[in-house]
């Protein structure tokens, strides 16, 4: 069906706090140089675009920036990008921007329960991990859903097609999840490192149902 090519964007200033939804800083210097060697990187091993490709980018600037660097001049030469608002990294409330020890100061109780049940406690005025995956996951089946159309209609076959996102470290753990079909509280089971990039593989039954093979992760 398609063949996901997962980007987290390159380290982004002040980067190691909770910089979530709505903290949204550009790329530090180390985080454009980065991406620019993960762009080499994907050049020598063939995983830039070719053929039947789309970028889908999350509307935040890191994202966009490391996109622009890692795509360049595809962008100009017919490479389809598409803004995905529910690609947005997680919402962390009145914690986005903040350290640990901030909040673990500030908030120490909410702050212990969430880490308790992060699948199920918000952050205040933030969203919980299931609220989470299942804005996710409404990007996500719509980038599905226009792949499987758009083979179809060309008629190629699904390992043809090649979506690119370029997204968080939160949307990129959170996508494996929702294809390898894992619980929300996995999230954490592996690290999705800056500047890399990791690749699924998806194919669709007679059924309608999507199955999917985790073939690299942290690519860089």
């Amino acid at each position: 069906m398609a063949e996901l090519v997962l980007i987290r964007h390159g380290e982004a200033v002040g980067q190691g706090g909770f910089n979530g939804r709505r903290t949204d800083p550009p790329l530090s210097d180390t985080g454009r140089a980065r991406a620019e060697s993960l762009r080499e990187r994907m050049l020598c091993d063939g995983l830039l675009p070719t053929g039947n490709s789309r970028l889908l980018v999350s509307p935040m600037c890191r994202a966009a920036e490391t996109a622009e660097i890692v795509f360049g001049e595809y962008l100009t030469t017919g490479l389809k990008r598409e803004t995905v608002d529910e690609f947005a990294e997680v919402d962390f409330g009145e914690w986005d921007g903040l350290n640990w020890a901030q909040i673990k100061k500030t908030d120490e109780a909410a702050f212990d329960s969430w880490l308790e049940n992060p699948v199920d406690i918000s952050p205040p005025g933030g969203e919980s991990l299931s609220a989470f995956d299942k804005r996710v996951m409404q990007g996500l089946e719509r980038a599905l859903s226009d792949a499987a159309g758009a083979d179809c209609a060309s008629e190629q076959k699904p390992d043809n097609s090649r979506i690119y996102i370029t997204a968080h470290g939160g949307v990129i753990r959170s996508i494996i999840c929702l294809l390898l079909k894992l619980p929300s509280d996995r999230h954490l089971s592996f690290q999705v490192d800056c500047a890399s990039c990791s690749i699924v593989s998806t194919y669709r039954a007679e059924d309608g149902s999507v199955s999917a093979v985790l073939s690299k992760l942290n690519i860089r």
